[in-house]
Formats: structure tokens, sequence, C-alpha cells
């Protein structure tokens, strides 16, 4: 098990004229590397996760130095007449301008290139936005749910020319498995895409053997040295 200081990340408030003055949380896991990864958590997720899973991740990454991680949540927050799902959106894009335009006071780099990783709803509303930055290089889709809407997707999609990983447990609820599959056929100019599903797994790949696994995708998405599915590649998140 690892366990992390508080002292191991930044954590910097922004807030956001063009979302209507919401106040967004960052926290920032500096690493010696030119790439940025964020992740994004599902719907009303917050910023670390049961079990602080996802500061436990971005700590394996950083630790790596594979690239700074920037977590932030992604709790259900309204404002004006947007939805929900405009809002989730808008966020993610939000941010990664945000962070490419202060990049060199965020990493150190002039130049950066982003990886993200989505897990459910967090996945959908990345990959709206896929095909808007040319930066984005690696994608990492956990589970992937439809609730931004299948077609804003499919018109991300479309036109992203990065790497893309996909992921999701064959005893999935709401069966992401099939999303996930939908994913993988709707991208027709990624430089790379794998799609695999984990047996006795379901949509939190519940269990600490599946969160093994979980954490294993990180390193499969964004280090190339892996032996995804294998939990034993992983490091424990929760039991």
């Amino acid at each position: 098990m690892n366990d992390f200081s508080e002292n191991d990340f930044i954590i910097e408030n922004i807030i956001f004229d063009a979302l209507e003055d919401l106040e967004i949380t960052l926290q920032i896991h500096k690493a010696d590397s030119k790439a940025v990864l964020i992740i994004y958590p599902g719907a009303d997720g917050s910023i670390d996760g049961y079990n602080k899973k996802y500061r436990r991740l971005a700590q394996l990454i950083k630790s790596k130095n594979i690239a700074t991680v920037i977590q932030l949540d992604n709790k259900y927050c309204f404002s004006g007449n947007s939805t929900y799902s405009d809002l989730m959106i808008d966020k993610i894009a939000q941010i990664i301008q945000y962070i490419d335009d202060n990049s060199k006071k965020i990493t150190g780099h002039d130049e950066i290139d982003f990886y993200l990783a989505g897990v459910s709803a967090g996945a959908g509303a990345i990959a709206t936005v896929l095909g808007e930055f040319p930066k984005i290089k690696k994608a990492l889709f956990i589970a992937p749910a439809e609730s931004v809407g299948l077609e804003n997707i499919a018109k991300g999609l479309e036109h992203y020319e990065g790497e893309l990983y996909l992921t999701a447990g064959e005893d999935d609820e709401i069966e992401t498995f099939n999303s996930a599959k939908t994913y993988y056929n709707l991208c027709k100019k990624t430089s790379r895409k794998e799609l695999e599903i984990i047996p006795n797994c379901n949509h939190r790949f519940t269990g600490e053997k599946n969160g093994r696994i979980m954490a294993n995708a990180f390193l499969w998405a964004f280090s190339e040295k892996s032996n995804f599915p294998n939990p034993e590649g992983g490091i424990f998140l929760y039991k």
C-alpha cells in the first residue's frame, strides 16, 4: 500500500469567467516531464475518489516522471441555463486551455503534451473535446459512459489523431463495455487504439484485484511499460 504526504502536491484554486465564475480546485503533482496528465472522475466524483485512489494514481505517475499530474473533481454543478453535462464538457476544455496557457508556471516547460484519463462520465466529457486540442497525445478511458450524448462524443472522436486506450468491466452494471466498443469504432484517425474488457469486473472496478488492474491501466496507456491487464503490475488502491 502507498501512503502519500499532503506535501506531495500543490493546490491551486481558479475562477473561470467563461464558467460563470465557477471556482475549480486543482491538485498539481509536478514531475520532471514535458507531459501533463489530467485525471477527470465520473459523475459527481470527488477530487481524490474512493480511498484516495486518484491521488494514489497521480503519485504513481509522478513518481515515474511520466507526467505532471493534475487532479480535479467532477461534482454536480449547475449554472444559468447550462446543464451538468454542458458544464462538465466546458470545465475540462477550460482546464486544458488554462494549463496550456500557463505551462511554464505549472510544469517548467514552454511546450507540453497532454495526456487525459477519464472515468465513466468524465471519459465522455473528455471524448467530446479530443479533436479540439492537437496537443492531446494520449487518452485513457475507464468504463466510458455516454451521458454527455453519443453525438457529441462522436464529433470529438472522429478528428482525434492521438492514442486511445479503453477498458471496461465485463460485469459493468451500465454496460460500458458496449460503450467502450462504440468509442473504439468511432475512432478513425487515431495513431493507436486498444481495448480491453476485464472479466469479473463491475463499473467501479470493485475489489483489490480490479483496483490493481485499474492502476496498471495508467501505465499501459501512458508509459507503455506494463503487463496490463495483469493485476500484479498495478499498485494497491483499495480492498
